[in-house]
C-alpha cells in the first residue's frame, strides 16, 4: 500500500481571505474610537502590518511588539497618540476572530481532498493562535484537515526550520528521514511559507494569483528568488491536484 503524502496548507491568503478580513475588523474597531476610515487608511494599515509580520518573519521582532507596535505606527498616521496601541490591537483581534471569510473555491478544493482520503491534511499558519482557531472553526476548515500547527502554540515561526521539525514531531506516524519527499507546504508567502518548505527541506507549491498558464506560471516562476523558487506554481487550489500529480508521479 502506498504511503500518503503530507499537505501543509498556508491558512491566510490561501484559503481565507486575511486582506477582507482585516479590513472588516480594522473599520469596527477604530468605529469605536470615532474613526471612520477611508479605504487609502485601510490600505496604509494593511502595509504597515505585512512590514512588521515580515520583521518577524525574519527575526527582527518578538511577536508581541509586532501587536503594538504596528497600531502605534497606524495611530501616528491618524493623529490619535492618545489611543493605547495594545488595547486598540486587542479590540481589533477580536474583531478579527469574527471575519472568516472564504478565498473563492479554495474550501471546495480541500473538500474534495479530503473526502479522496489519499493524503493527509494538516494547516499551518504564523497568526495569531485565539484567532485562528476561531477562523478555522467558523469556516469548517478544522472539521476538513487532520490537525493544525500554529507557531504561537508550538513555540517557532515560519520560515524557521524550527518550525517545521517541531511540526513533524506532532505528526502520529511521521518519520521525517520517510516522509520528507512526500510531504508539501501550499501557500502564498514566497518568504514565510516557500523559503521556510524550503528551509525544511520539503515540496512546496506557491498559490500566486494571476499565474495561470504555462505562461503565467512561468512568469511567476521567473519573479521568485533562488531560494525561494517553488517546486510548482499555481493559481488557484482548483490547479493543486494536477500539480501534485506530478510531483508523485517523480516520487
Amino acid at each position: 500500500m502506498k504511503r500518503p503524502w503530507f499537505l501543509l496548507f498556508d491558512i491566510d491568503q490561501t484559503l481565507l481571505d486575511f486582506h477582507e478580513a482585516e479590513r472588516r475588523s480594522l473599520i469596527k474597531t477604530l468605529a469605536k474610537y470615532g474613526e471612520e476610515l477611508s479605504p487609502e487608511q485601510t490600505e496604509r494599515y494593511s502595509v504597515i502590518n505585512d512590514v512588521h509580520w515580515k520583521r518577524l518573519e525574519r527575526g527582527e521582532i518578538t511577536r508581541g511588539r509586532v501587536k503594538t507596535e504596528r497600531f502605534r505606527v497606524f495611530l501616528l498616521t491618524l493623529g490619535r497618540e492618545d489611543l493605547d496601541a495594545a488595547q486598540v490591537c486587542h479590540d481589533y483581534e477580536y474583531g478579527l476572530e469574527d471575519e472568516a471569510v472564504e478565498i473563492p473555491g479554495a474550501l471546495d478544493a480541500v473538500r474534495e481532498m479530503a473526502a479522496r482520503g489519499e493524503d493527509r491534511l494538516f494547516l499551518v499558519s504564523n497568526g495569531t493562535l485565539h484567532v485562528q482557531q476561531s477562523r478555522m472553526a467558523l469556516s469548517g476548515l478544522d472539521r476538513l484537515v487532520e490537525g493544525s500547527f500554529i507557531s504561537e502554540e508550538i513555540g517557532a515561526e515560519k520560515p524557521s526550520k524550527e518550525f517545521f521539525d517541531r511540526a513533524f514531531a506532532q505528526i502520529p506516524d511521521y518519520d521525517p528521514a520517510r516522509d520528507r519527499e512526500r510531504t508539501v507546504i501550499i501557500g502564498d508567502s514566497l518568504t514565510s511559507d516557500i523559503l521556510g518548505g524550503k528551509n525544511a527541506g520539503i515540496r512546496t507549491v506557491w498559490v500566486c494569483p494571476g499565474a495561470d498558464g504555462a505562461q503565467g506560471r512561468a512568469a511567476a516562476m521567473a519573479q521568485a528568488p533562488a531560494d525561494r523558487r517553488p517546486d510548482a506554481v499555481i493559481a488557484d487550489l482548483s490547479q493543486l491536484p494536477e500539480a501534485l500529480a506530478g510531483m508523485k508521479a517523480e516520487n
